[in-house]
């Protein structure tokens, strides 16, 4: 897991003296260090990343809308081109200079959407890529206020005040609007409080509707004066990123267990807190040790995955497409080289085998040779070896012509045959090992007794053909070795 930089910016439309507060966490979640600088000196201010480092930018909530969009299931499929459609009720300017972003996963009909100018977004993310950093994450502020107790919380930021309703939605005003919104939210509150109440008791007993969140102050920007190769470190407390509640330090006037805030203004948190009371609704207060920018970038990282992340679709972040580039990169030569092994060794092996083929057979042919020097044509040495070894066996000689020659000859002196009857024909077939014999006689019955006599002799006899010619059946008869 890489540590993180979280950059956070006030300013909807940045500049060179925008003020970006940065805050460094290593991948076990602990703040290493933090401070504030001008965008123009950013890149001289956070120090150098001793590991590789995830850059999360958390944006002004004024400039999004945080809205739901209700999509049914059977169109999720073709959620791309579903999801402008349904939102394009709810935004004043052209769809198509909008971006929309949409937390991954998602259940259900209504889908949690940030839609932000596709201008405006393109500007910061530029901003910061001429200082060097490559945004990985973008957050709206409101969505990495704390929200481990209570139902709605309240973040006091200076000038304005931020609204967190749920996982997805919120919205920032500023001081003069806070109680108006405050309000108009209580109208809702009361009335899910009571049925609430209705339902169980138990957990209406528990239920906080409001948190109100204070923090400590922002530090100041540094100021970097030409030539200054030393920046100073402006070291933050060390925080746990899994232990919130252990960084917490609450005051002995307030309850404890509550979420923060931090009020510059010294009436608007009374004016909350009166305009609560007057509404009967229980709340919980809890002031952090840590800056209010520390605060939203401890609570960024946190399940980092699992939040609303503006960078998607063609604002993907650039450093996520590079480490997929030098990914497939590395896979492809890592592939390739296999392949040329995995080809050599093929081919290799192929030559090599068939030159021990080449060599077997050679070896064949000359040992044959050596044992039968008249045989001049050797087409397949173990074949013709055979054939010569059953020679061998029958006529006590190294052909088998001579073995059938003189079976044939015995059983046709041992026919009591009139001189009409002959052989005409006698052909042989070396590589079958075969005598063709064209008799003819009489009748058929002499080639039949011709026939059995072979038999007698273990030969294997087959009449091929016979017909009658003149007044002579014309037979030819096939004789081989059994």
């Amino acid at each position: 897991m890489s540590d993180f930089l979280c950059l956070r910016f006030k300013d909807i439309n940045l500049h060179a003296s925008s003020e970006i507060f940065w805050t460094a966490l290593s991948s076990e979640g602990q703040i290493s260090s933090s401070g504030c600088a001008k965008l123009a000196d950013l890149d001289r201010c956070v120090p150098e990343p001793q590991h590789a480092q995830s850059i999360v930018l958390i944006a002004p909530t004024e400039a999004l809308l945080l809205t739901v969009v209700e999509v049914p299931k059977a169109q999720q499929r073709h959620l791309n081109q579903v999801l402008a459609f349904v939102a394009e009720e709810q935004i004043i300017d052209p769809i198509e200079s909008m971006h929309l972003a949409l937390p991954m996963p998602f259940t259900g009909e209504k889908i949690p959407l940030a839609v932000v100018k596709k201008s405006l977004l393109k500007s910061w993310l530029e901003a910061f890529e001429s200082q060097g950093f490559l945004a990985d994450f973008l957050f709206p502020d409101v969505l990495c206020v704390p929200d481990a107790i209570g139902d709605k919380q309240i973040f006091l930021d200076y000038s304005r005040v931020l609204f967190r309703y749920s996982a997805y939605a919120g919205i920032a005003v500023d001081e003069s609007l806070a109680l108006s919104m405050l309000q108009l939210r209580l109208g809702s509150i009361q009335t899910e409080t009571l049925n609430l109440y209705e339902a169980n008791l138990d957990t209406a007993l528990d239920l906080y509707p409001f948190a109100l969140l204070t923090a400590a102050a922002e530090p100041k920007a540094e100021v970097v004066t030409a030539g200054d190769e030393s920046i100073l470190d402006n070291s933050g407390s060390e925080s746990e990123l899994n232990g919130m509640v252990d960084r917490l330090v609450v005051k002995e006037s307030i309850e404890p267990e509550m979420p923060v805030v931090t009020a510059l203004s010294d009436q608007l948190l009374p004016r909350l807190k009166s305009t609560l009371d007057g509404a009967q609704l229980d709340y919980k207060e809890i002031h952090y040790t840590e800056s209010m920018s520390e605060l939203l970038a401890i609570n960024a990282v946190r399940s980092f995955d699992q939040r609303l992340n503006l960078l998607q679709g063609d604002f993907r972040p650039k450093s996520a497409s590079a480490g997929s580039r030098r990914i497939i990169k590395k896979t492809s030569f890592i592939l390739s080289v296999v392949l040329g092994i995995f080809m050599l060794v093929t081919l290799g092996g192929g030559s090599y085998l068939n030159y021990q083929a080449d060599q077997y057979y050679a070896d064949s042919v000359s040992i044959y040779k050596e044992l039968f020097p008249q045989q001049r044509r050797v087409i397949d040495p173990v074949k013709q070896l055979r054939r010569q070894l059953r020679g061998q066996v029958v006529g006590r000689t190294t052909s088998e012509f001579l073995p059938l020659l003189d079976a044939a000859s015995e059983a046709m002196s041992s026919l009591d045959m009139s001189s009409s009857s002959v052989i005409s024909q006698l052909r042989y077939d070396a590589q079958r090992g075969q005598v063709v014999i064209d008799i003819r006689a009489e009748n058929i019955d002499v080639i039949e007794a011709y026939k059995q006599k072979m038999i007698e002799q273990g030969l294997k006899v087959d009449i091929l053909s016979a017909n009658q010619s003149q007044g002579m059946i014309n037979g030819r008869i096939q004789i081989s070795q059994t």
